[in-house]
C-alpha cells in the first residue's frame, strides 16, 4: 500500500506545483469561497475549502488556493491541513498540496512540509520531502525531522515505522524512570 502512495508523487519535486492540465481542458469555472464537503450517514468526513477554485471540467480538476482540509472523527474534527495552493483530483479521489503544508490534529501532533498528497481511498497523507513531525508527550516534546513520512488523516502511523532515509528525532523534556 505504501509503495503505492509512493509512486503516486514520485513525479513533483518539494514544493513545485504539479504538472500542466490536458490539452483540451474544457469548460473552466472560477469559484470564489469554494467549500466541499463528504459525509457517510450523516456525519462528515473531511471538508475541502479554498478561498478561491478553479474547476477544469474535461481534467475533472480543482486547483485551490489558501487551502483548509478538516478531517472529522465521529462528526468532530480531528485534524486540519492548510496550505497555500492544493490541485484535487475529483475523480481519483487524490489531493497534492503545496507551499507552507501544515497539519495539526487535536492532541497537538504536527506535520509541517512543503508539499503533501492526500489519498482519500487509502485515508493517508504522503510526502517525500523534508518534513517536520512534533509530537507532544506528556513529560516532553519529540520532533522527528528526514525525507519521506506516510501518516493516516488523524496524524498517527499505519503500522511499524520504516524508516527509508536519513531521519533525526530529538527529544526534549524530562526522562523519568533512569538510574
Amino acid at each position: 500500500m505504501i509503495a503505492g502512495v509512493a509512486a503516486l508523487v514520485s513525479g513533483l519535486s518539494c514544493g513545485e506545483a504539479p504538472g500542466a492540465f490536458s490539452q483540451n481542458s474544457g469548460k473552466l469555472q472560477t469559484v470564489s469561497g469554494f467549500r466541499l464537503t463528504q459525509a457517510e450517514e450523516a456525519n462528515r468526513t473531511w471538508s475541502l475549502a479554498g478561498d478561491t477554485a478553479v474547476y477544469l471540467e474535461d481534467d475533472s480538476v480543482v486547483t485551490l488556493s489558501g487551502v483548509i482540509i478538516t478531517f472529522f472523527r465521529d462528526n468532530l474534527p480531528e485534524s486540519v491541513v492548510t496550505a497555500d495552493s492544493g490541485r484535487t483530483g475529483l475523480n481519483t479521489g487524490i489531493t497534492v498540496l503545496w507551499g507552507s503544508v501544515t497539519a495539526e490534529n487535536v492532541r497537538g501532533r504536527r506535520l509541517e512540509t512543503d508539499l503533501l498528497e492526500w489519498d482519500d481511498s487509502l485515508g493517508v497523507f504522503y510526502t517525500d520531502c523534508l518534513a517536520v513531525f512534533t509530537v507532544p508527550e506528556e513529560e516532553g516534546v519529540t520532533v522527528l525531522r528526514g525525507r519521506g513520512v506516510t501518516l493516516n488523516t488523524g496524524l498517527g502511523t499505519l503500522g511499524d515505522v520504516t524508516v527509508s532515509r536519513s531521519f533525526q528525532a530529538v527529544y526534549s523534556g524530562e526522562v523519568t524512570g533512569v538510574d
